[in-house]
This record gives C-alpha cells, sequence and structure tokens, in this order.
C-alpha cells in the first residue's frame, strides 16, 4: 500500500474530504496513492503531491516528490 493512502486512513480521511479540501479531482488523488501519475503534467504533479502531503501531514523531502514526476 502506498504511503501516502495509509497515512490518509491513518488520520481517519475519507478520499472525499482530501478532495473536497484540495480541490483535486478524485482520479488524482488516486494516482498519487497508486503512484500511477504519469497522466498529470509534471508541474502540476509536483503541486499535487507536495499539497496533498501537507495536507495529511505526511513529511516528504523533495527527492521523494521528484520520483513521482
Amino acid at each position: 500500500m502506498n504511503k501516502f493512502k495509509k497515512y490518509r486512513e491513518e488520520k481517519k480521511l475519507s478520499l472525499e474530504q482530501v478532495c473536497n479540501h484540495l480541490n483535486y479531482s478524485r482520479r488524482i488523488i488516486e494516482a498519487i496513492e497508486s503512484g500511477k501519475t504519469d497522466f498529470i503534467s509534471s508541474p502540476y504533479n509536483y503541486y499535487c503531491i507536495k499539497n496533498y502531503s501537507k495536507y495529511i501531514g505526511l513529511p516528504i523531502s523533495e527527492e521523494e516528490i521528484t520520483k513521482y514526476k
């Protein structure tokens, strides 16, 4: 299981809560959680991952974020 999904579930946040708070589609959040973000453009992908990790309180380094590009 992806650490984003695991962390979100540990915080007892639903996909809907995350999507509504960040104003992202469910498809974007599911892609981040599955690690399959190739359909998202690189600059947008970077900010989506950074904002998502910040919202759920998941510490993530710049190096880790770039792995999703």
